[in-house]
């Protein structure tokens, strides 16, 4: 089963749930960047034929489950054709975004239990979001849109770009932690790629911290990392950048407190 086929199959798997009276808009928009982007899925349709025992039987047990049951083998079928298309995906990448919410609208089907079916749909939008991952990916095409970046409190900024496909970052000002009795600035740094943002195990394969005093680490609460001055990171090993100041508003440490929070970013060789 190759690409263009797997996403005629959602599109029509799609359309039979919508049928149901269930609302899977997010799908929709899901499978409409895949298709926008089917010249890079050729290393995905390699390795679905490696694993696809691996998807089949569990697939074909969970089918048989619902006729036992009397539940609507029709759906368990689009459920499976889903599966074995995401699934497949889903286990060639670690997960790296926090799922979206999937709205559901008055379904007809009746005998269904509902949490199930929101578990379901929810895994199944969640694995295409890695699958839209693998597609964007950071790859060679990536590169730094400049030499420095100055965030402040809360905003955004481009740091890496590819075509129209953007590798982004966020600044949090921590204002300043104390550490064996001495205190240190510290900025909090999440990333993402076109508006999606990394989990924390994408963060940690994706975003190593370098020249780390101590200070700077992985805070897993908020899938980001947290650097002090000087400290930097490097992202999917290619591009490294350091924090060169760190502005807040309080200080214990500095005489007179800057105007503004924000980081200045600098990229280094």
């Amino acid at each position: 089963m190759n690409y263009d086929l797997i996403i005629t199959n959602l599109e029509n798997a799609v359309k039979e749930i919508e049928n149901q009276g269930i609302s899977i808009m997010p799908l929709n928009q899901a499978i409409k960047d895949l298709k926008s982007h089917s010249q890079n899925i050729k290393a995905v349709e390699e390795n679905i034929k490696a694993i696809r025992e691996e998807v089949i039987v569990p697939i074909k047990s969970e089918l048989k489950e619902n006729e036992r049951a009397g539940k609507f083998s029709i759906w368990g079928f689009y459920v499976g054709a889903f599966a074995l298309a995401v699934t497949a995906i889903s286990l060639i990448y670690t997960t790296f975004f926090s799922r979206p919410n999937l709205e559901l609208g008055k379904s007809t089907l009746t005998g269904i239990d509902s949490d199930k079916l929101n578990l379901r749909l929810d895994n199944i939008e969640n694995s295409l979001s890695e699958m839209i991952y693998f597609v964007y990916g950071l790859n060679s095409n990536y590169k730094p849109t400049n030499d420095e970046l100055k965030l402040d409190q809360f905003q955004s900024g481009n740091i890496l770009k590819a075509g129209d496909n953007i590798f982004s970052v966020k600044a949090y000002i921590q204002g300043e932690e104390v550490k064996n009795g001495k205190w240190f600035p510290i900025v909090s740094l999440t990333f993402f790629i076109n508006n999606q943002q990394l989990g924390i195990n994408g963060v940690k394969e994706k975003i190593r911290i370098i020249n780390n005093s101590g200070i700077s680490y992985y805070y897993d609460n908020f899938n980001s990392i947290m650097l002090t001055e000087n400290d930097g990171f490097i992202i999917d090993g290619k591009f490294k950048y350091e924090i060169k100041r760190i502005f807040r508003t309080r200080s214990q440490i500095l005489s007179i407190c800057d105007d503004t929070d924000g980081v200045l970013i600098k990229k280094i060789e």
